[in-house]
């Protein structure tokens, strides 16, 4: 199959980021309903890399605001989501179902950080984010390949965390690693020496016969755990439907020519509007593990939480936003 390409990385220097960095967490700071600021992973591909930040804020204080509204263009292409927001008391509760943040200390008074899983959770906290990520993943790849266009940084973003998801599951070698391994290296020297779009196209052709088969055995052999629900909204466009089979990826709508693509994310915005998914993966809802019960409880809460008071921040829950 062939692809057209859109999302390209562009050069940005190091020091534009640590100015955006700075110049929003002043904004938040100034606002008078911060009580500390975040960041969390890293920036190590400027260019590629974008900025995540959390913001705590004072228990049940709204904010209506929507702090990147104003941004220019180019700072506003370090921000590719909304910053993540959530309280006092939600932040202290979520150190035990959101393990996988790095999170450096920006500004306010800093909170204690602890390390409140239990050993005996750990392994089922570590299972489910990752076949949580795996099928956000999946869904993310094939919603390209329905619609004939690779969004080059997205993609390289998201190899770069699938990394961490294959170690979490104990795969650290086969096709889907090697693939992943041969991307962090396009990503570490792009802007010195980026591959031929011919290339891209021949690894994406030869990765995705991969990933279905991963994904078949992994959804097999291994508990994606769910709340009991006939079917979970992904996005408003994409259902999953619980199933004991094979994993599939099903399209409802109409597709525009993919010579429209160069509009970026706004030839994605249209197309979703006129598509629809329905993802059918096999999912456990019985006996699931307390840690896990636990997770899915405070997800509905904060989700909740965050309509209520802070509608534009994004909650710290699972990438998978299957739960709320």
């Amino acid at each position: 199959m062939n692809f057209r390409f859109t999302d390209y990385p562009r050069p940005v220097p190091l020091s534009f980021y640590e100015k955006a960095l700075a110049a929003m967490t002043a904004r938040l700071m100034d606002s008078g309903a911060v009580t500390a600021v975040y960041q969390v992973g890293g920036i190590s591909n400027p260019g590629i890399s974008d900025l995540d930040m959390v913001a705590v804020f004072k228990n049940e204080v709204a904010v209506e605001r929507n702090f990147l509204e104003g941004l220019t263009d180019d700072e506003r292409y370090l921000f590719i989501h909304n910053l993540y927001g959530i309280s006092e008391n939600n932040f202290d509760e979520a150190q035990e179902y959101v393990f996988y943040f790095n999170y450096k200390f920006l500004a306010g008074n800093e909170l204690k950080i602890k390390n409140a899983i239990q050993d005996s959770d750990l392994l089922s906290m570590k299972k489910q984010v990752a076949l949580e990520f795996l099928l956000k993943f999946y869904i993310t790849v094939h919603l390209q390949e329905e619609y004939g266009v690779i969004r080059m940084r997205d993609l390289l973003l998201h190899l770069k965390a699938l990394q961490y998801d294959l170690e979490f599951l104990g795969i650290t070698n086969g096709i889907i690693s090697d693939g992943v391994a041969h991307v962090l290296q396009w990503r570490n020297n792009w802007f010195n020496v980026p591959p031929a779009k011919s290339y891209v196209v021949k690894w994406m052709n030869n990765f995705l016969p991969a990933l279905n088969e991963l994904a078949d055995d992994v959804f097999q052999n291994h508990s994606l755990y769910l709340p009991p629900q006939q079917e979970y909204k992904i996005a408003k466009n994409i259902q999953l439907i619980p199933s004991s089979g094979k994993i599939t990826m099903e399209r409802k709508g109409m597709l525009l020519p993919v010579q429209l693509s160069g509009f970026g994310k706004k030839y994605f915005r249209l197309q979703n509007k006129l598509n629809n998914f329905r993802v059918q993966v096999p999912v456990r809802t019985d006996s699931i593990p307390p840690v896990l019960e636990r997770k899915f409880q405070f997800e509905k809460k904060i989700v909740a939480y965050n309509k209520k008071f802070l509608p534009h921040f994004l909650p710290l829950t699972s990438s998978l936003h299957a739960t709320h």
